[in-house]
């Protein structure tokens, strides 16, 4: 086609120089409505997670052919701390980051031991969708799907083999993912000061390995770890 081809629309003849400039507009005016803000919140916020149990699906490896045996225990109180952000996109769109450490431990019948000592770390998105109240406050909803890396305590192979004595059993960090949905409040105190609190559930599941090499045979295999918790989180934004 050539310099000044037109595209035809109906009986309408348009310039494609025109259409590319209409178009061009259009975005522009529709960015303008939503209130475009080039502004981001940072924060930190403390995590309390209560109920919900863990599941341990373990697969034993062993030359005569392998075993299988599951095990879920109620995961007790976790603690933990996260840092996000948060870009303003649209006027009710926020698109940021979270990062968070979760101290997390589970109950045994035995009771020999709650395996403190076990910790995840999760990373990934957060989107976030919020509603203003009046100027200085807010309520909104989230979701964060991430990366999650578990970390157990050596006690985890005590417990679940059921010989406190047996020593060498070792879970091997496991990787997964994790989902996360929240609903909250925040409240603004200045331009560069804030507080939130929300509510939500966060799921894990994760897949490592585990061998022992005491005393005197050796055994490995593979295992999948997954549960999930109500959490209560509270903090500041920047």
């Amino acid at each position: 086609m050539g310099r000044n081809s037109t595209m035809r629309y109906g009986s309408v003849l348009f310039p494609k120089r025109t259409y590319s400039t209409c178009l061009l507009l259009a975005i522009v005016f529709i960015l303008a409505g939503n209130e475009v803000q080039a502004e981001a919140d940072f924060g930190v916020s403390a995590i309390f997670g209560f109920g919900g149990e863990q599941e341990i699906d373990v697969t034993i490896n062993d030359p005569g052919g392998a075993e299988y045996f599951s095990s879920k225990h109620n995961f007790t109180t976790t603690f933990g701390f996260n840092l996000f952000a948060h870009f303003n996109i649209v006027k009710a769109l926020q698109i940021g980051g979270e990062a968070r450490l979760l101290f997390w431990a589970a109950e045994y019948p035995s009771n020999a031991s709650s395996e403190y000592g076990s910790y995840m770390i999760e990373v990934g998105p957060s989107f976030r969708t919020v509603v203003k109240v009046i100027s200085e406050m807010s309520f909104f909803l989230r979701f964060m799907p991430g990366l999650a890396i578990v970390v157990r305590s050596d006690e985890l192979g005590r417990e679940l083999i059921g010989e406190p004595g047996v020593k060498g059993l070792e879970f091997h960090t496991a990787i997964g993912l994790t989902l996360g949905g929240f609903g909250g409040m925040s409240f603004e105190f200045s331009e560069h000061l804030g507080a939130m609190i929300e509510f939500g559930y966060i799921y894990h599941l994760a897949y490592g390995e585990w061998d022992n090499t005491w005393p005197t045979s050796y055994a490995k295999g593979d295992y999948e770890f997954s549960g999930g918790q109500f959490t209560l989180s509270c903090g500041v934004y920047f």
